[in-house]
């Protein structure tokens, strides 16, 4: 079974459908990347309350209800600069450099 990532429309607003391993996620960016639907197609199990009926208002006047939001750490660069010094740093230490 193949891993496939989609673009496609529902009810009006961009989506990303993720398939993995029989599972099935929709993303969607538009309402804060919120991911609408968890299924197990294989069993045809839902994971998150999801509604055919449900529109992209429905969700953002609802969040806590419909799907749920995924979580980016921002990139920060000064963290990033710190790790390569800090790799840096102990690759001299070893005398790799």
């Amino acid at each position: 079974m193949a891993n496939t990532a989609e673009l496609f429309e529902w009810k009006g607003t961009t989506c990303v459908k993720l398939s993995a391993g029989g599972y099935e996620a929709w993303v969607a960016n538009e309402i804060g990347s919120n991911v609408i639907r968890l299924r197990d197609n294989a069993n045809g199990l839902e994971f998150f309350r999801f509604s055919e009926d449900n529109t992209a208002d429905t969700i953002k006047q609802s969040a806590e209800v419909w799907g749920l939001p995924t979580l980016y750490l921002p990139l920060c660069r000064r963290r990033t600069e710190d790790l390569r010094r800090g790799i840096s740093a102990s690759r001299k230490r070893e005398g790799s450099l």
